[in-house]
């Protein structure tokens, strides 16, 4: 949108699941929107990023070492230095709070998670949690606590136990923690754990790569326990691991095709293995007096993980009265069917009683070859959505060209090589240039709707 001059147009951004990873290097940047210059140099690197050393070396070891420490440590921030240093070479230890006395020419950004327990429990107005610059907290019930103070300690809304606040790498490692969730683990196992199909060689060093990322990970886990029965979980499930690794497996009389089928079971049983390291925090939050807290929500830990398992776009911030937005501008590329985070959102809204546009079936039926431009007009208090599928009829011209495409760039894979970044790049750039028009048309009708609405309101006065 920068490179159209439509950037200013925007007050909000907001992410969820690995959208995040991007926003959070993005906002490294205090002017970036100003810069307008987004560098893929922090998402590749020279060192493999399987490589032991990757971490053992100062910046994420410390940094895991420091975090240890603290009673509440988990996995989230193991996948918090996995995702920043593994992934976008970035150790981003800045403060989200901190960005409240930035300039504000940047859009204002919103991360989003989910309570895990409220989410398995089907507690709908408990699922979603949200991070920005000033408070976090939950926007359905409007339980907040200062952003400053989150992971701080309160009862009663009286803060009784500061904390330092989570840097941007455990948020990281909160927001983008799908395999926190067990029933996605099995369907959401990355790419770079499963095995290559080129034969014995590769699917061997991957699996040996994944047993010792997670024997170095479980170390780093045990440096900083104190209790020796917490120490002794931490050493049962080395041991787990180790029995899946030693197991012997006749390679020799196998096919290529049942190496990699066999090695991948293994590989699964390793993610199993660590089924009960999940991401969770202990977060204080001020309540307010007259609302409830869900069953979900009675434990002094919070289960917050990845809200792509739910909808993986970023709608639910942005619906109702609290940001009051007339348009959201939505590039969807989601693994998964086409329109479904549309659909997600709008039964969502539905179920908490927040306006939504109306979505007509027949549009639906595009989802295996869709246009690279849709309006879905809201009405009075509903907000205006624009939908842009990544890959459409434009660039691709069918729908196997659409699944190739998705599978190419699908989102559990190795890090994408330069090359690779700079292409999805284009085609993104490529997507917004063709409808550079058909946005301004419609923030111009969004504007005057709302001083329509406001005129309306002025009379009534």
């Amino acid at each position: 949108m920068g490179q159209d001059d439509l950037l200013d147009t925007l007050l909000y951004i907001g992410g969820v699941s690995g959208s995040t990873w991007t926003m959070a290097l993005l906002y490294s940047d205090p002017q970036w929107s100003v810069n307008k210059v987004f560098s893929s140099q922090g998402v590749h690197g020279d060192i493999p990023w399987w490589s032991p050393v990757n971490l053992i070396v100062p910046g994420p070891y410390w940094w895991l070492k420091t975090k240890s420490k603290d009673e509440d440590f988990s996995l989230s921030e193991v996948w918090g230095v996995l995702t920043s240093y593994l992934f976008m070479k970035h150790m981003d230890q800045r403060l989200l709070s901190a960005e409240a006395s930035r300039d504000s020419t940047n859009p204002y950004p919103v991360y989003s998670a989910i309570e895990k327990e409220c989410f398995n429990t089907n507690t709908t107005d408990a699922v979603w949690f949200e991070f920005t610059p000033h408070e976090a907290g939950f926007p359905e019930l409007g339980h907040f606590v200062s952003t400053a103070y989150l992971g701080s300690g309160f009862e009663g809304g009286e803060l009784k136990e500061q904390k330092p606040e989570m840097d941007m790498v455990q948020l990281q490692g909160i927001v983008g923690s799908a395999l926190a969730h067990e029933d996605s683990i099995a369907e959401m196992v990355p790419s770079w754990m499963n095995m290559s199909t080129a034969g014995r060689p590769t699917a061997v060093k991957d699996h040996l790569r994944i047993y010792f990322t997670l024997n170095i990970l479980l170390e780093l886990l045990k440096s900083g326990i104190k209790d020796v029965t917490d120490l002794a979980k931490v050493e049962e499930l080395q041991k787990r691991a180790s029995d899946i690794l030693l197991e012997e497996v006749p390679l020799h009389t196998m096919t290529k095709e049942e190496q990699v089928e066999e090695l991948q079971r293994k590989n699964l049983a390793l993610v199993a293995s660590v089924q009960t390291w999940v991401a969770e925090m202990n977060i204080g939050l001020q309540k307010n007096a007259d609302s409830e807290v869900p069953d979900c929500l009675q434990s002094r830990v919070l289960n917050l993980i990845d809200g792509g398992i739910a909808i993986n776009m970023p709608y639910e911030p942005f619906l109702g009265k609290k940001r009051d937005v007339d348009l959201l501008i939505a590039p969807e590329f989601s693994a998964g069917e086409m329109f479904e985070t549309l659909t997600l959102a709008r039964d969502y809204a539905a179920a908490v009683g927040k306006p939504f546009p109306v979505i007509h079936e027949q549009v639906l039926l595009d989802k295996d070859w869709p246009k690279d431009f849709y309006v879905f007009p809201g009405e009075n208090d509903q907000p205006t959505i624009i939908f842009m599928p990544l890959f459409n009829r434009i660039n691709c011209k069918d729908e196997a060209e659409v699944k190739a495409r998705m599978v190419e760039y699908s989102t559990f894979q190795r890090p994408f090589s330069p090359e690779k970044i700079a292409a999805l790049q284009e085609i993104a750039r490529d997507n917004m240039r063709n409808n550079k028009d058909a946005i301004v048309r419609e923030i111009q009708n969004a504007a005057t709707r709302r001083q329509g609405r406001r005129n309306v309101t002025d009379s009534a006065l």
